[in-house]
């Protein structure tokens, strides 16, 4: 309401703005300059005319938006928003960056395995790396089943993260196979209780697992790693750490969820253990 009262009374002034300049005009037409009334009339005019001239622009200038340099100065503040935004960015990606090289060292600084280093080259699908094909083959001594990690938790048992492992190997490339495609069972256990189970691929960007027994001693914040067992995977590599845990009384088994201590959406680097 005060609004409104405030905007009808703007107008008002203005069109009694527009009325006084109109009056002063026909006065200019019609009365000499050297006439006397004409002078006292001007010497009234002119003062109130200035004023509502001034006051005029000024409401033009609020009812139809910000002045020139007002708009002016949004636009420099715009692009300094925007300019900051980018670097906040680059630092962000530097930092990260940082971060996984950090890893990566002390990863090779602190393993007891061999390592092939190798950079993904291409993926087999669309989104997740659950198939990919790393630039390392053959001739570098890569085999069949090997087993593919890259720099993981920080944990004092282990520092290797559990990627997947090779299946299928050409003289100057690979093909890896994730352990978040279902086809890839990996044996595993926990850290603390030694309680043993199978990894069954990945759901809503958790590991899954089931416990070979119903009964095993697995609670959320349990670190797991492999086992070793069929030798199909090196032991003691890091996969994760249980974030939920389900009892399955109709089939009579333990799901276990685990948060992968890699990130399956952003690999860049990996290693194949030898």
């Amino acid at each position: 309401m005060n609004f409104n009262n405030k905007y009808i009374k703007n107008i008002i002034i203005f069109l009694i703005f527009v009325a006084l300049v109109v009056f002063v005009f026909v006065i200019d037409k019609n009365v000499s300059k050297d006439n006397i009334i004409s002078k006292g009339v001007s010497a009234i005019v002119n003062p109130v005319s200035r004023f509502f001239r001034n006051a005029g622009s000024t409401i033009r200038e609020k009812v139809g938006g910000l002045s020139d340099e007002e708009i002016n100065d949004l636009d420099e503040l715009n692009l300094r928003v925007k300019k900051l935004e980018e670097e906040n960015r680059k630092l962000r990606e530097v930092v990260i960056r940082s971060e996984a090289l950090q890893n990566e060292y002390d990863m090779i600084k602190s393993t007891n395995l061999e390592l092939i280093p190798a950079d993904i080259t291409s993926l087999n699908n669309n989104s997740w790396y659950d198939v990919f094909t790393i630039n390392r083959g053959l001739k570098d001594g890569v085999e069949m089943g090997d087993s593919v990690v890259m720099s993981g938790d920080d944990t004092a048992e282990a520092m290797e993260g559990l990627v997947g492992r090779v299946t299928g190997v050409y003289s100057d490339y690979s093909e890896v196979t994730a352990i978040t495609d279902d086809t890839v069972r990996v044996s595993i256990r926990t850290i603390r209780s030694g309680d043993g189970g199978i990894l069954g691929g990945m759901k809503s960007g958790e590991l899954k697992a089931y416990m070979f027994d119903q009964n095993s001693d697995v609670i959320v914040g349990d670190e797991i790693i492999t086992s070793g067992l069929g030798e199909v995977i090196k032991k003691d590599i890091y996969v994760g750490e249980v974030s939920k845990v389900e009892t399955d009384d109709t089939e009579m088994k333990k799901l276990v969820y685990i948060k992968p201590g890699v990130d399956f959406k952003h690999l860049r680097r990996v290693y194949v253990v030898k």
